[in-house]
């Protein structure tokens, strides 16, 4: 009985435990911190799930997430493809196809908004001044000069530099923040895809990034301390927009800032909505776990797995209880004979100088009736005599057989 409750008390304990795990994983995916910045999965407030959320609500707008590859991607007059939290390096050495492809959803007729991190130069003035000397003095291979000509940066291919630290005065300190303000540019000659009269005059800007525009394709939209910060360029039929500053699409934003204006002038005319994550790294890998979640078979597996440890203890248990009854029928069941079995026992268990005192009470036994008292007599003298002899139980075994014999001879 006992060992049945402490079977289930493990179970139980079992149960709690993985449903503690299932829990942990589940609030820790909720809250999303464990995607990058700027994730569409994220709640915090470096996410923007409350974007994602808002507009898929408005019921008029379909709002989906992008986890493949941007060769894949085909755009048309209704649709927008955020590519938020973009650090420098996504655009500072990539091959032709990366461009091709954005360039390709742009010309089909889609709207491209791309908002870059406000990372810091890594590299001071003299470190990056002997980087470029170190350029100019290394011998050109021409392997090396055959795989560049298949990748192009962001100035090669757009004709636009982003400046890190563009926005900063010289003497200002790094260490403290200084509010920017962008404000917005009158409109200029070109057609934009943004409907300018309907965006703010001016609001805070959080980066101190800045572009610096190579040729007249770029029209210019906002600008903080008279540098572009926010431009746009029409391609095809579609346009792309660049911005240093992707603050105004997280969630914090939204709470604490909110620039509906802005929001609503990117978003105006269009109906399909692709917040991409796969430049986040955020891939999506179909298996077994994709066929679990979409088709909500968690409590199946749950079940599955019950039943599993259900007939784990089953078995278990009606093996020990074969083994409980079945334990006279292992021991009969040995390689060696009773003889052999009853003198192991014998040795293990009756010390040498006892054994043939229990062998006469056992006969004794055996033989149903009274003993008279001539053959007691018979084996009293038998044990006198084996003990004078150093207890040797054979020794009285065979004067105890040899009296008996003569007698039944005489009678």
């Amino acid at each position: 009985m006992y060992k049945i409750i402490y079977k289930f008390i493990f179970l139980a304990i079992i149960a709690v435990f993985l449903t503690g795990i299932m829990e942990l994983f589940s609030l820790r995916f909720q809250r999303g911190d464990v995607y990058p910045p700027y994730s569409s999965l994220r709640s915090d407030p470096l996410g923007t799930k409350v974007l994602f959320k808002s507009l898929d609500n408005l019921g008029s707008l379909s709002v989906k997430r992008n986890y493949r590859s941007f060769t894949r991607l085909e755009g048309n007059s209704d649709s927008i493809l955020l590519y938020l939290g973009a650090g420098r390096e996504d655009f500072q050495f990539r091959d032709k196809e990366f461009f091709q492809s954005l360039d390709q959803y742009a010309i089909q007729g889609g709207r491209l908004v791309i908002s870059f991190l406000p990372i810091q130069l890594k590299h001071s003035s003299g470190e990056a001044k002997a980087v470029k000397k170190e350029k100019k003095l290394k011998v050109p291979d021409p392997d090396e000069d055959e795989k560049e000509r298949n990748f192009v940066s962001l100035e090669k291919h757009w004709g636009i530099v982003l400046n890190d630290e563009g926005l900063r005065s010289k003497d200002s300190d790094p260490k403290n923040s200084v509010e920017l303000v962008a404000k917005k540019v009158m409109q200029t000659q070109g057609r934009l895809d943004i409907l300018q009269g309907n965006l703010p005059p001016s609001f805070a800007w959080h980066s101190t990034a800045s572009f610096h525009c190579l040729n007249n394709s770029w029209h210019v939209l906002y600008t903080a301390n008279e540098k572009p910060v926010m431009v746009e360029k029409a391609l095809g039929r579609g346009s792309i927009l660049l911005m240093t500053d992707p603050y105004f699409f997280s969630n914090e934003s939204l709470l604490k800032d909110r620039q509906l204006l802005l929001l609503s002038a990117i978003f105006q005319s269009r109906k399909e909505v692709i917040f991409d994550e796969y430049h986040l790294g955020v891939i999506n890998q179909h298996g077994v776990i994709d066929l679990i979640v979409g088709y909500r078979l968690h409590f199946f597996i749950l079940s599955l797995f019950f039943i599993f440890m259900l007939l784990v203890w089953k078995n278990s248990s009606a093996l020990s209880r074969n083994v409980l009854n079945n334990a006279p029928e292992r021991l009969i069941e040995s390689k060696k004979d009773y003889l052999e079995g009853l003198v192991s026992l014998l040795r293990k268990n009756i010390p040498v100088k006892d054994i043939l005192n229990v062998c006469i009470e056992e006969w004794y036994k055996t033989r149903g009736i009274k003993t008279d008292q001539e053959i007691k007599k018979y084996i009293d003298e038998a044990l006198s005599s084996s003990r004078k002899q150093e207890n040797d139980p054979i020794r009285g075994y065979q004067l105890i057989y040899k009296r008996l014999t003569e007698r039944k001879r005489y009678e």
